[in-house]
Protein backbone atom coordinates (compact mmCIF):
# COMPACT_ATOMS: atom_id res chain seq x y z
CA UNK A 1 0.00 0.00 0.00
CA UNK A 2 1.53 3.37 -1.54
CA UNK A 3 2.20 5.95 2.03
CA UNK A 4 0.32 9.16 2.04
CA UNK A 5 1.81 12.57 0.74
CA UNK A 6 0.23 15.26 2.06
CA UNK A 7 -0.45 18.20 0.19
CA UNK A 8 -2.20 21.20 1.40
CA UNK A 9 -3.36 24.23 -1.17
CA UNK A 10 -4.29 26.89 1.52
CA UNK A 11 -5.90 29.11 -0.29
CA UNK A 12 -9.61 30.48 -0.86
CA UNK A 13 -10.67 32.21 -4.27
CA UNK A 14 -6.80 31.95 -5.11
CA UNK A 15 -5.83 33.97 -2.13
CA UNK A 16 -3.64 32.47 0.28
CA UNK A 17 -4.63 31.63 4.13
CA UNK A 18 -7.74 33.89 3.48
CA UNK A 19 -11.25 32.38 4.72
CA UNK A 20 -11.28 28.59 4.57
CA UNK A 21 -7.66 28.69 2.69
CA UNK A 22 -6.70 29.02 6.59
CA UNK A 23 -8.06 24.96 7.47
CA UNK A 24 -5.66 23.03 5.34
CA UNK A 25 -2.31 24.98 7.53
CA UNK A 26 -4.42 24.49 10.49
CA UNK A 27 -5.77 20.67 10.49
CA UNK A 28 -1.90 19.73 9.42
CA UNK A 29 -0.32 21.99 11.87
CA UNK A 30 -2.16 19.86 14.89
CA UNK A 31 -2.20 16.66 13.48
CA UNK A 32 1.87 17.28 13.37
CA UNK A 33 2.70 15.68 9.99
CA UNK A 34 4.96 16.51 7.11
CA UNK A 35 3.76 18.33 4.25
CA UNK A 36 4.14 19.66 1.19
CA UNK A 37 2.05 22.89 -0.06
CA UNK A 38 1.37 24.39 -3.36
CA UNK A 39 3.14 27.58 -4.21
CA UNK A 40 1.24 31.17 -4.15
CA UNK A 41 0.17 32.78 -7.17
CA UNK A 42 0.10 36.52 -7.24
CA UNK A 43 -2.39 37.77 -5.74
CA UNK A 44 -3.26 40.88 -7.70
CA UNK A 45 -4.21 38.17 -10.50
CA UNK A 46 -7.72 38.29 -11.59
CA UNK A 47 -9.55 35.38 -9.91
CA UNK A 48 -9.95 33.04 -12.27
CA UNK A 49 -5.99 33.08 -13.06
CA UNK A 50 -5.30 32.73 -9.88
CA UNK A 51 -7.58 29.39 -9.47
CA UNK A 52 -6.45 27.88 -12.61
CA UNK A 53 -2.43 28.22 -11.92
CA UNK A 54 -3.34 27.30 -8.71
CA UNK A 55 -4.86 24.05 -10.24
CA UNK A 56 -1.59 23.57 -12.09
CA UNK A 57 0.58 23.94 -9.27
CA UNK A 58 -1.87 21.04 -7.24
CA UNK A 59 -1.74 18.60 -10.58
CA UNK A 60 2.12 18.62 -10.81
CA UNK A 61 2.06 17.89 -6.92
CA UNK A 62 -0.68 15.59 -7.36
CA UNK A 63 1.28 13.81 -10.67
CA UNK A 64 4.68 13.65 -9.13
CA UNK A 65 3.15 12.22 -6.04
CA UNK A 66 1.95 9.11 -7.70
CA UNK A 67 4.64 8.87 -9.91
CA UNK A 68 7.06 8.27 -6.91
CA UNK A 69 4.56 5.33 -5.39
CA UNK A 70 2.94 7.91 -2.81
CA UNK A 71 -0.67 8.05 -2.16
CA UNK A 72 -1.69 12.11 -2.54
CA UNK A 73 -3.79 13.45 -0.19
CA UNK A 74 -4.84 16.62 -0.60
CA UNK A 75 -6.17 19.50 2.25
CA UNK A 76 -7.44 22.25 0.93
CA UNK A 77 -9.60 25.48 1.52
CA UNK A 78 -11.56 25.70 -1.86
CA UNK A 79 -13.61 23.46 -4.16
CA UNK A 80 -11.28 24.22 -7.03
CA UNK A 81 -9.19 22.73 -5.88
CA UNK A 82 -10.96 19.59 -7.15
CA UNK A 83 -9.41 20.92 -10.99
CA UNK A 84 -5.72 19.74 -9.74
CA UNK A 85 -6.86 16.87 -7.69
CA UNK A 86 -8.46 15.19 -10.63
CA UNK A 87 -5.86 16.53 -12.94
CA UNK A 88 -3.15 15.26 -11.20
CA UNK A 89 -4.35 11.66 -11.14
CA UNK A 90 -5.60 11.48 -14.39
CA UNK A 91 -8.70 9.67 -15.32
CA UNK A 92 -8.05 6.09 -15.58
CA UNK A 93 -8.70 4.31 -12.51
CA UNK A 94 -9.71 7.28 -10.24
CA UNK A 95 -11.26 7.27 -6.90
CA UNK A 96 -11.94 10.68 -5.38
CA UNK A 97 -13.12 11.00 -1.71
CA UNK A 98 -14.42 14.42 -0.95
CA UNK A 99 -15.18 16.24 2.03
CA UNK A 100 -16.24 20.11 1.96
CA UNK A 101 -18.27 22.25 4.45
CA UNK A 102 -21.43 22.45 2.09
CA UNK A 103 -24.47 20.21 2.72
CA UNK A 104 -22.63 16.70 3.65
CA UNK A 105 -21.10 18.48 6.99
CA UNK A 106 -23.67 21.23 7.29
CA UNK A 107 -27.44 21.52 8.03
CA UNK A 108 -29.66 24.43 7.90
CA UNK A 109 -29.85 24.44 11.55
CA UNK A 110 -25.95 24.53 11.53
CA UNK A 111 -24.65 27.30 9.41
CA UNK A 112 -25.50 30.92 8.26
CA UNK A 113 -24.34 29.72 4.59
CA UNK A 114 -27.17 31.05 2.18
CA UNK A 115 -25.12 30.59 -1.31
CA UNK A 116 -26.55 29.28 -4.60
CA UNK A 117 -24.59 25.62 -4.44
CA UNK A 118 -25.35 24.76 -1.21
CA UNK A 119 -28.21 22.46 -2.28
CA UNK A 120 -30.62 23.15 0.73
CA UNK A 121 -30.43 26.86 0.47
CA UNK A 122 -33.30 27.17 -1.59
CA UNK A 123 -35.57 25.05 0.59
CA UNK A 124 -34.29 26.42 3.97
Amino acid sequence: MPSPRLIASPYHDGLEDSDRGRGPGRLLEAAGMPWETVDPVDPAAPEAARIFELARGLSRRVHAALAEGAFPLVLAGDCNSCLGTVAGCGAQDLGVAWFDAHADFDTPRTTLRRDPWTPWASRS
